[in-house]
C-alpha cells in the first residue's frame, strides 16, 4: 500500500502559491477534507534514513505554505496511507477547525534566555531576532536550541519569574520549557505584532544584565496545535 508524507493541514481545498517539491523529489498535493486539506507527497517505498537536510526541507515546505495559508504543521516524518489519512481527517474534523482558528494570522517565535557564566567577566549578551523570511531556517533553529551546561535556574529566581510573567502578557500564548539553562519558551504571536514583541522582550531583558536573550522565527506554530492522530476527546 502506497504511503504519503503528510506535511500540514491548510485552510481551503487546494494549495495556493508556489511550494517546493516534497521529499524524494515528489510533488506535493492537497488531500481535501470538508473545507480544509492535508498537504501530502508520495513517500518512497521502504523509506530512507532521514537527514538534517530532510528536516529543514520539511520546514521549507511549511514556510512556503504559510505565505498563502493558515497552517497547522505536522511533525517531520508523519506517514499515512490514503485510507488512514481519510479516517484521521474525519475523526479530527472539529479539532482541526479549532487549531486553524487558533493559529490564524499567528506564528511561533522561539525565545531563549541564557545566563552568563560570570556576571563580571562575561561579555554583554548577544540578542538576535531572525525574523526575516529569507533567514536560513536551519541556522536560526540550531542557534535557538544550542546546548548549555549551566545549572538549572533556582525556583525563586526573581529575574526569570519577572521575565516569564511579562512575556506571558505580551504573547497570545506561551509554552515554557522548564529545566536547565537556557530557559526556553515558544510564543504564539500575531504575525503583524512580531517586531513589537521582539522590541518589548529585548527592553524587558535589558533590565537584567546577567541574562541574555535570543528570539528566532517566525516558525510554523507546532507548539500550539494538537497532535495529529489524537482522538477528538483528547485535550
Amino acid at each position: 500500500m502506497s504511503m504519503l508524507h503528510v506535511y500540514a493541514i491548510v485552510d481551503g481545498d487546494a494549495i495556493r502559491g508556489a511550494v517546493p517539491l516534497g521529499h524524494d523529489g515528489q510533488p506535493v498535493a492537497a488531500f481535501p477534507a470538508d473545507g480544509f486539506a492535508a498537504v501530502v507527497g508520495a513517500a518512497k517505498s521502504g523509506g530512507t534514513m532521514p537527514t538534517v537536510e530532510d528536516v529543514w526541507h520539511h520546514d521549507a515546505i511549511l514556510g512556503a505554505l504559510m505565505a498563502e495559508h493558515v497552517v497547522v504543521p505536522l511533525r517531520f516524518g508523519t506517514l499515512c496511507d490514503q485510507a488512514e489519512l481519510s479516517g484521521l481527517l474525519r475523526e479530527r474534523r472539529r479539532r482541526t477547525w479549532r487549531d486553524l482558528d487558533r493559529v490564524r494570522g499567528r506564528v511561533e517565535l522561539a525565545l531563549r534566555l541564557s545566563k552568563t557564566v560570570d556576571e563580571k567577566l562575561a561579555p554583554e549578551p548577544t540578542r538576535t531576532a531572525a525574523t526575516d523570511a529569507q533567514t536560513q531556517p536551519g541556522t536560526a533553529y540550531l542557534m535557538a536550541r544550542m546546548a548549555c551546561r549551566h545549572q538549572a535556574p533556582a525556583a525563586g529566581d526573581t529575574a526569570i519569574r519577572d521575565i516569564r510573567d511579562r512575556i506571558d502578557r505580551l504573547a497570545v500564548a506561551t509554552a515554557w520549557d522548564d529545566g536547565a539553562w537556557p530557559v526556553k519558551a515558544s510564543c504564539l504571536i500575531a504575525r503583524s505584532a512580531v517586531p513589537g514583541f521582539i522590541d518589548a522582550a529585548e527592553r524587558l531583558v535589558e533590565r537584567y544584565p546577567h541574562i541574555g536573550m535570543s528570539c528566532t522565527g517566525p516558525w510554523a506554530p507546532y507548539s500550539f496545535v494538537g497532535a495529529f492522530g489524537a482522538h477528538e476527546g483528547t485535550p
